[in-house]
């Protein structure tokens, strides 16, 4: 039995955007608002949260925020580099709402013309946006990538005309994916056929083409989320039915994938069902959260090999009633970690001890979502220079 089959939603990792702000004369810039949203299946709805200095998550004052009618199953969810704009990938009605981000309170409002649908996006079930804002990526159900181009100035999104791309395989059932630090190279992990595929993005237009021997095949068994560390020369992927996580080396020309000698590596978790993917921003450790068993593992990465070893006092508990933890995120500090548990409305925070890897809950943790049964499945984490 797959995910989808236990649970409400599929989320992925967390987009970090980060913005600096620029100031003229001898004034110092106001502090950035840092904004924490999540994807919620359950109620159709965005939530939305701003973030204390101590990682802590408070939900705004009009959240959630509920997606228009012809909106159902927010599966995912991504922010424009701008930060400017959310987007959600709507797996039941196949298409993707669109809304404003405040710059002055992070409240959200969606744009007059969303959602927005493709010539073929059934069961949209992962969205990402490359690193200048100018494309969307939607990983859909009909084992294709559909593409759109963002309009910079309305947030409004146009079909590519070459998309939407086929996935090779038999019936490959893509489930996420990820671009790479230099926005070169987009990779989809294929649940079904123990693969990963990698494209080449056209930074002018978009349009997608195959790396050469893709798709590179898995050692584990059931890819769903991938991460890439930050010197962008390892790729990880959260093995659902292995227990396991894989690792590549990745060229840095061709964006081909190498598995790492000694993977998949063993989560030592019977039946923990691997989800929710994350390295740290000093790029020496690797998150996955255990569905299943409710804990989140930890591995130290072999900054030369890419090899991951896990570490002392991995794995960590999450809390709650069987809260059946899922997507991950980091605050941009690095120094925070969250957990979307999707069986108890709760966000799980913890602070990252940054020499050893290891979590803290925070006091408080974990914190409730409002709204009946929302389901939360995916994180976006955004930082707001003041004033944008």
């Amino acid at each position: 039995m797959d995910l989808l089959s236990q649970t409400s939603a599929v989320p992925k990792l967390l987009l970090l955007v980060i913005l600096s702000g620029c100031v003229k004369g001898g004034y110092a810039p106001a502090p950035n608002l840092n904004f924490l949203y999540t994807s919620d299946s359950g109620t159709n709805s965005v939530s939305a949260f701003s973030v204390s200095s101590v990682g802590t998550p408070k939900e705004l004052a009009g959240s959630p925020f509920t997606l228009k009618a012809a909106g159902q199953f927010p599966y995912d969810l991504a922010v424009t580099p701008n930060t400017q704009f959310l987007y959600t990938a709507n797996y039941s009605s196949n298409n993707i709402s669109a809304f404003a981000i405040s710059g002055v309170n992070g409240s959200l409002t969606e744009l007059q013309n969303s959602p927005f649908s493709g010539s073929n996006t059934p069961n949209p079930i992962a969205l990402v946006i490359d690193k200048t804002g100018s494309f969307v990526y939607v990983v859909t159900g009909a084992n294709n990538i559909s593409a759109f181009a963002v309009n910079q100035a309305t947030g409004a999104l146009t079909e590519l005309a070459q998309s939407p791309y086929t996935v090779q395989g038999v019936n490959p059932a893509p489930y996420f994916e990820i671009i790479d630090k230099t926005n070169t190279f987009l990779y989809v992990s294929n649940s079904n056929t123990n693969t990963i595929s990698a494209y080449t993005i056209n930074s002018q237009t978009g349009a997608l083409t195959l790396v050469p021997g893709s798709p590179f095949g898995l050692p584990g068994n059931y890819p769903v989320c991938l991460a890439i560390d930050p010197s962008n020369r390892f790729l990880f992927s959260a093995d659902n039915y292995s227990n396991t996580a894989s690792a590549f080396t990745i060229n840095a020309a061709t964006g081909a994938l190498t598995a790492v000698p000694g993977s998949p590596f063993s989560t030592s978790i019977v039946n923990g069902q691997p989800y929710g993917a994350e390295v740290d921003l000093t790029g020496n450790f690797f998150y996955i959260t255990d569905f299943n068993t409710n804990q989140i593992s930890i591995f130290k990465i072999n900054g030369s090999s890419g090899a991951l070893t896990q570490i002392s006092g991995s794995p960590v508990s999450v809390h709650g009633t069987n809260p059946n933890p899922m997507g991950v995120s980091l605050d941009p500090s690095g120094n925070f970690f969250y957990a979307a548990n999707s069986n108890t409305n709760t966000i799980s925070t913890y602070t990252l001890n940054l020499s050893s890897g290891l979590l803290s809950e925070v006091s408080g943790s974990p914190f409730i979502l409002a709204g009946s049964n929302p389901g939360p499945t995916n994180f976006q984490f955004v930082s707001i220079a003041q004033p944008r």
